[in-house]
């Protein structure tokens, strides 16, 4: 074991390449791998950080050593299982990888990389490492030793017999291209099968020119390297050319960023170039160049004669790259020399429309003009994250204070914000090696999805901190999302009870909001009627709500909690609600009758369909003096019911108006409904006797005596003429003659009388009729109508007798006839009958005498 804080040369001397050279201080090889393994501090807890922000002592909670030159690989498939390697346990032994399956909230040392049999130069080693996840869940590593670049995969990170090399001895990356040099390990689907996951594999080949060179294994498990072309020239060269690579994701295109540089002294002159393969690493070129395009060319400090910090020497260069999976801009992060540190700029590259790309302004990443490190991801809805280093003077003691920053843009790059993860202190100073490298020569930053995860070198013991170590500091971020727009597209006006269809749309960064809910609420307080729905493919939710508050202006609320594809937005927008229509029907009785109570009823309903509870309806009948009101409650069925005892004048058609009103109020709008109704009544005639004559030598006209006359009323009444004490007319004779019409209510009945004390009737050619204790009756009410007849007949001084049956005729000389106990109907009526006591009738109506007639009808009856 080595003693913490003691600095531990990864690779003897005897292990250096035994060929020259090529600008031997350029290399990042050998590392400096020395192990800090100072006194770890909230090992295994997570740092207090800003909201969304994540961030643990990875080798800490692994109960592992070692942090600086840290790589990370998020699994695709499962964004939950996360790799981390750094320079700690080397071979011969299997080197490890810090592996966590739930997120980054624990971690485990797996010493599960064998050495790669065959291949030269690994004592120690490995040296520069980098890892990525293929989409299907394997991993992938790429290796130096000090003499060749090796790459493996593994479907199980946590076991040494999943990981496979190609062959043994195991297939070199870089071929016959000697002196490599900082491998940089990418997965992308291929150009052309979408399904299938190509291995990229950058590194700096220094027995070249030197070159930058891609090597490209294309859906081999185990990796096998059948494609390596020069991606671009590194030189000049006067600082190293810190090759890097970003994928697009969409359709498998690569690129590879490069410095190439001049200057003996600080700073050098800088040019970052980008170039790129559509045809999966096969050819390279850009804009028409072989060597691609140039982002920026700048002064930047960096090694040989640089050391961040005073501690961190940049031999990888200052610059990264990324692609944005939603439209394919590159942005491209780079160091600046301002004022003797570095400024980290940013750029971004779009599509010129013409196959190549347009390079954009350059913006600040950075505040800071002591800034490295840089790493850049994209997020799959185009936020941006920049991960990178500043340096921030020292403690009292003289120990160099870094601080890891992430930021973030949600406008292009145009504008970021800053998030502090975590700020630490070197545990080494100066040590006078130019080639010193405490925190190492990159660290990493990647997205899944919205989310950001990366790896920096660094510690969680604050500042100042006692005997800190370099471990790997991992953290996730999830960017807060894009601001969101709610549009209301629905009505702005609705009747009470009235559903109407609210309706709203959803954006954020001007495209539409899919899957999410959004809400809607009328009204405020204890009176809100609400809904909610899904936004459709245009971003449109729309839900159904029925106002239930009174009339008037109120607002309507929309609001959306917002989710990870868009922050949470709310409008409230004015709102009137309406009175209801209502429409008002009389169902109540058609016909009344004076005296008898009568229920009416009345139905009231929204628009003519939704009985309406619990409201007054008046319900009035009769006109002027006469009215007769009363008010009743809708219940559940929306009638209404009130009780009149009619006490009506009758008219000439026997109708009664009726009225029904609802006054309206607050939810509802008024409505009447009207109706006739039918007044019950009575009629009926009484007389005593009556006559007609029209004989050659006899004409006689008796009109009827005594007479009644008409009886028509709704009321209870009698009426009854004096009687006529005799009568004498040439062949008429009666005595005690009289009648009556009494009509009753509830029940409603009519009764007829006449009486004769005698009568005798003497008509030539017809023998004498005589009669005595006459009485004729006819009753009526609103189920039946009967009549009697009472008397004592003599014809011609022969007694008679006469049947109780109605209609008893008798012929008589000359064709006479003679009707005892006549019944007719009245027609009309609904139950009414006429009562004639005798009814002499001769010579075709020239003889026509009635002695004691009756007659009683009802109408309307109830």
């Amino acid at each position: 074991m080595v003693s913490a804080g003691l600095a531990v040369p990864a690779v003897a001397q005897s292990e250096q390449p035994s060929q020259p050279l090529v600008n031997p201080s350029m290399r990042s090889n050998p590392p400096d791998r020395t192990i800090f393994r100072g006194a770890a501090s909230l090992a295994g807890r997570p740092a207090v950080n800003a909201a969304g922000v994540f961030v643990i002592d990875a080798t800490a909670a692994a109960s592992s050593t070692g942090g600086n030159e840290p790589s990370i690989a998020i699994n695709p498939a499962n964004p939950n299982e996360i790799a981390i390697t750094r320079f700690t346990f080397a071979w011969p032994n299997n080197a490890d990888v810090l592996h966590s399956t739930d997120s980054g909230q624990t971690w485990t040392n797996r010493t599960s990389i064998p050495v790669p049999p065959g291949v030269s130069g690994t004592s120690g080693c490995p040296c520069d490492q980098t890892i990525d996840y293929g989409r299907d869940g394997t991993l992938y590593g790429t290796f130096l030793t000090s003499t060749s670049v090796v790459t493996g995969s593994t479907t199980d990170p946590t076991q040494a017999s999943a990981w496979q090399w190609n062959g043994n001895p195991a297939q070199t990356t870089n071929g016959t291209h000697a002196q490599p040099d900082q491998p940089w390990l990418l997965v992308n689907r291929d150009p052309t099968t979408a399904g299938q996951d190509d291995v990229y594999v950058a590194y700096d080949h220094f027995a070249g020119n030197p070159d930058a060179r891609v090597a490209v294994s294309y859906g081999a498990i185990p990796v096998d390297i059948t494609a390596d072309n020069i991606a671009g020239t590194e030189s000049p060269l006067a600082t190293n050319p810190g090759l890097r690579m970003a994928n697009d994701p969409r359709n498998g295109t690569m690129y590879a960023l490069y410095e190439q540089s001049t200057g003996n002294t600080q700073p050098k002159n800088v040019t970052y170039r980008l170039n790129r393969s559509t045809n999966g690493g096969a050819t390279w070129t850009l804009n028409g160049n072989t060597d691609g395009l140039v982002v920026d060319t700048v002064n930047s400090d960096q090694a040989p004669g640089f050391k961040f910090g005073t501690v961190n020497a940049l031999l990888g260069g200052v610059d990264h790259a990324a692609v944005d999976p939603t439209n394919g801009d590159v942005y491209v992060a780079y160091g600046q020399d301002v004022s003797g540190g570095n400024r980290l700029r940013l750029r971004r590259l779009t599509d010129n429309g013409s196959g190549g790309l347009t390079v954009g302004p350059a913006v600040n990443v950075s505040t800071s003009t002591d800034a490295a490190l840089p790493s850049v991801a994209v997020t799959s809805d185009g936020t941006i994250g920049v991960l990178y280093d500043t340096f921030d003077g020292t403690t009292s003691t003289g120990f160099p204070i870094f601080t890891a920053h992430l930021a973030q843009s949600t406008d292009h790059g145009a504008t970021f914000t800053d998030t502090v993860l975590q700020s630490f202190q070197s545990p080494a100073t100066d040590n006078s090696d130019p080639r010193q490298r405490v925190l190492g020569d990159y660290h990493q930053l990647k997205s899944v999805g919205r989310n950001f995860y990366g790896v920096f070198s660094g510690n969680t013991s604050g500042v100042p901190a006692a005997n800190p170590p370099i471990h790997a500091i991992y953290f996730q971020v999830t960017p807060p999302p894009p601001a969101s727009t709610l549009t209301y597209t629905g009505p702005t006006t609705a009747d009470f009870h009235d559903a109407f269809t609210a309706s709203a749309t959803l954006t954020a960064a001007g495209s539409p909001v899919t899957g999410a809910t959004v809400n809607f609420a009328l009204g405020a307080g204890t009176g809100t009627e609400a809904c909610s729905a899904v936004t459709n493919g245009a971003g449109v939710a729309a839900c159904t709500i029925i106002p239930q508050e009174p009339a008037g202006p109120t607002t309507l609320t929309v609001s959306f909690a917002g989710n990870d594809s868009a922050g949470p937005a709310s409008i409230t927008v004015p709102f009137t609600i309406t009175r209801e229509e209502t429409t008002l029907v009389y169902t109540g009785p058609s016909r009344i009758a004076n005296g008898t109570p009568a229920q009416l009823t009345a139905l009231l309903r929204e628009d003519g369909v939704v009985p309406i509870d619990g409201r007054t309806v008046s319900i009035a009948i009769g006109t002027g003096a006469t009215q007769q009101t009363c008010t009743g409650t809708t219940n559940a069925a929306g009638t209404a019911a009130c009780t009149i005892t009619p006490n009506q004048p009758l008219n000439a058609s026997a109708t009664v108006p009726l009225t029904a009103t609802f006054a309206g109020d607050a939810f509802y709008l008024p409505s009447s409904a009207t109706a006739i109704l039918l007044l019950q009544f009575m009629t009926g005639r009484a007389f005593g006797l009556t006559a007609a004559i029209n004989l050659l030598l006899l004409r006689l006209r008796v009109p009827p005596t005594p007479d009644t006359g008409p009886v028509r009323t709704p009321n209870a009444s009698t009426t009854n003429p004096p009687c006529t004490a005799t009568l004498s007319a040439l062949v008429l004779t009666a005595h005690a003659l009289c009648a009556n019409v009494t009509t009753t209510v509830n029940p409603g009945t009519a009764t007829a009388t006449a009486t004769a004390a005698d009568a005798t009737i003497g008509v030539p050619g017809i023998p004498v009729i005589s009669v005595s204790g006459l009485t004729a009756t006819s009753t009526s009410n609103c189920t039946t109508a009967a009549g009697s007849t009472t008397l004592t007949l003599t014809i011609g001084g022969v007694p008679i007798t006469v049947p109780a049956t109605p209609n008893f005729r008798i012929g008589l000389a000359g064709g006479a006839q003679l009707i005892v106990n006549e019944q007719t109907p009245v027609p009309g009526a609904d139950f009414g009958l006429t009562v004639n006591a005798i009814h002499l009738t001769a010579l075709g109506g020239i003889v026509d005498v009635v002695v004691g007639s009756a007659t009683s009808d009802l109408h309307n009856c109830i």
